[in-house]
């Protein structure tokens, strides 16, 4: 039998499409070949679209959609990071960022941001919200729009202090006391301690908040013979740190009389060749003997802490491989069985090839900046070659004549204003530094004529290190931002008096400075250019890391929870707050009784923003709060809701008659009889229950 064969099939040039093209069929034959046809046809379409789908699948695509973009806010600036999408066959060659003002239309688009799954959008204004989406791009075409990311710029970028590590208690009759070293505060003063305390086990917790800024204190009315479980939280106005280590205490009536070891008051550090030599006097122990001495020591206005430990018995040491002309600051720890004492005076030194003390090396780098009637005068700290640096003496000069003005005793800083000079004369200066030695020689004169300007300089310069980098934000005032046309950075490598200057042309107020050496410290200023260069900042330092991560803030403020009462429960609801660079991993719920202190707080990591808090005293008035909680610690507490749990059991209605008899039995107007058939009506009502 002849194969029937009605259509040719064809594919088009790209394999995109296919096409069945009749042959011709005598009209004969026509109702045989239609009754086969219904049942190839079938078959047909089932070929066509599997081949179609296999010549899709070979083919490039647009790269899969961004799911995951987070924003953190800086000063000025967001910074963005997303995960790279699957390319879908075709390497993505770029990113796209667009942006707006939160309830705008009007976008603005960054495109070809190369292939860094990170950015920092800067100029943007501090206070208002914006929002961002990002796209991939390959050679085949741009991805679907990204999640949506909102962040507000602030003014000051400061985040919660870090979290606590080295929490100890000591259990007592009653009582158990607790002692910890202040952590960093990441920018922002701490201002309080926050202590939680719970019955080992329990998940019924005790908050003790507002401590002050002492790293010790006494938690009293304990249970003798009962283990208890406690941690500390600093406290500063970005937020909460994260979690300390636990510490536990089991307070007895014979507890001894034991505690860490005292202050040590007098450490002394003197510098030699290439290293230092430490010496202090053995502190009490405080009835437990010391186990061990620890030495910090860190390069001045640097955070690269190395420690060293030493012997009990030791009361000198000696810190070698230090680098000569770079200053050191230390200070030391003694350590017992019962934990550690609070840190010792500091104390530093900056090694040398002499090891004998003498006057400080010669002022280098002077900068003299004239603006109206006055100078402004920065330059570099010399080796104060092994006393102490005290204070600078400025001796001013009018050009061309003999007169001189001396200005001594100016505190121990790199930076100072000549004021009281006229405008278009021509003043020369020098600056030297002095220490117990005496006067160190005079720096090389540098002229400046004040003029009729009034240079702008910038504020609040802060580094923060990364990975070869480091990035630059300060503050400058509203009035003054639009006079600027960019800025002159000058970067100081490892105590070096010479700088590498660069150029940002704008009016951004951040920076990111890469290449840089991880491990070296560099000290950085910021000078304004607006008709002329400004004066210098002042000299902040950083030390470039690869194990330094990109900051992350705690969550945003919860500001709309709400509280629907019930039947001895109330439910809690809220909006998920900006989660300030990193994933919201739980909420803790703050509750309290009105006009008490203590309070619970319950935790909860569900994905539904709300939850219903049961078991609570109907006709009790109760407070509640809620912070969020991310890897950098806990935002800060939400709105407080008020609320009085009510009994949902109707209450019973009675007849007026009987309200009216039980006025006349209170009265003697009716026999107790009569009073006791109202009260029989009632329980045969089911009014009054008899159990």
């Amino acid at each position: 039998m002849k194969k029937l064969q009605l259509f040719d099939f064809k594919a088009s040039q790209n394999n995109r499409s296919y096409h069945l093209i009749p042959r011709p069929i005598a009209k004969v034959h026509m109702k045989y070949y239609l009754s086969r046809l219904v049942l190839v046809l079938p078959i047909i379409l089932l070929t066509i679209s599997f081949q179609s789908s296999l010549a899709q699948v070979s083919e490039p695509a647009a790269p899969q959609t961004i799911t995951d973009l987070v924003v953190v806010p800086g000063n000025g600036e967001v910074r963005l990071s997303w995960t790279a999408p699957f390319d879908n066959g075709a390497p993505i060659t770029s990113y796209k960022v667009v942006t707006w003002k939160t309830g705008s239309d009007v976008i603005t688009t960054y495109p070809n941001l190369g292939t860094s799954t990170s950015t920092t959008i800067t100029e943007l204004t501090n206070g208002v919200s914006y929002s961002f989406m990002i796209y991939a791009v390959n050679s085949v075409g741009t991805s679907a729009e990204s999640n949506v990311a909102t962040a507000k710029p602030v003014t000051s970028a400061s985040t919660a202090p870090r979290p606590i590590t080295d929490l100890i208690t000591l259990s007592r009759d009653g009582n158990a006391r607790l002692i910890w070293t202040a952590p960093f505060d990441n920018g922002t003063p701490i201002t309080s301690y926050k202590v939680v305390m719970w019955k080992t086990g329990s998940d019924v917790i005790t908050t003790y908040p507002n401590l002050g800024t002492s790293t010790a204190t006494t938690i009293k009315e304990l249970t003798n013979g009962v283990s208890y479980s406690f941690k500390v939280y600093a406290v500063n106005s970005a937020g909460t740190s994260a979690d300390s280590n636990v510490a536990i205490a089991k307070p007895v009536a014979s507890a001894p009389s034991t505690d860490v070891p005292n202050r040590i008051n007098d450490l002394v550090v003197t510098r030699d060749n290439g290293k230092v030599n430490l010496s202090w006097s053995k502190p009490n122990s405080n009835g437990d003997p010391l186990t061990s001495y620890v030495v910090t020591y860190w390069q001045v206005g640097t955070d690269n802490f190395v420690k060293k430990t030493l012997a009990a018995d030791a009361t000198k040491a000696q810190i070698t491989n230090l680098t000569n002309g770079i200053s050191y600051v230390f200070k030391i720890n003694a350590k017992n069985g019962i934990g550690t004492s609070p840190d010792s005076n500091f104390d530093s030194a900056t090694p040398s090839k002499s090891t004998t003390a003498s006057v400080p090396n010669q002022v280098r780098k002077v900068i003299a900046t004239p603006s109206s009637g006055q100078v402004v005068l920065s330059w570099i700290e010399p080796s104060d070659n092994g006393a102490f640096i005290s204070s600078y003496v400025v001796i001013v000069s009018e050009l061309g004549t003999n007169v001189f003005t001396t200005y001594p005793n100016l505190p121990d800083s790199t930076q100072t204003i000549i004021t009281g000079l006229t405008n278009g004369k021509t003043y020369q200066f020098t600056v030297s530094a002095v220490n117990s030695v005496g006067i160190g020689k005079a720096s090389d004169p540098i002229t400046a004529t004040p003029n009729n300007r009034n240079p702008i300089m910038v504020s609040n310069l802060r580094a923060t290190p990364g990975d070869e980098s480091v990035i630059l934000t300060w503050s400058v005032s509203a009035s003054n931002l639009d006079k600027i046309s960019g800025y002159r950075i000058r970067v100081y490598e490892g105590g070096s008096n010479s700088f590498v200057p660069y150029t940002v042309l704008g009016k951004t107020t951040s920076f990111t400075l890469d290449g840089l050496k991880n491990g070296v410290p560099y000290g950085f200023r910021v000078i304004v250019m607006a008709d002329g260069l400004g004066p210098d900042s002042k000299l902040i330092l950083a030390t470039p890391s690869a194990s330094v991560p990109f900051p992350t803030n705690t969550p945003s403020k919860i500001t709309d929870l709400k509280a629907v009462v019930g039947d001895s429960k109330v439910t809690l609801s809220w909006t998920p707050p900006n989660n300030g660079g990193s994933a919201i991993n739980q909420y803790h719920i703050i509750q309290s009784k009105a006009n008490t202190n203590s309070f619970t707080t319950i935790f909860y990591s569900g994905s539904t923003k709300n939850m219903v808090i049961s078991g609570l005293q109907n006709d009790i008035t109760y407070n509640f709060k809620v912070q969020a909680k991310n890897s950098a610690g806990l935002g800060q507490e939400s709105n407080t809701v008020s609320v009085i749990p009510k009994s949902s059991t109707p209450q019973p209605v009675l007849p007026e008659w009987i309200k009216i008899t039980a006025q006349w039995w209170a009265e003697g107007k009716i026999s107790n009889l009569e009073y006791t058939q109202s009260i029989e009506w009632l329980i045969n009502q089911g009014i009054i229950r008899l159990e």
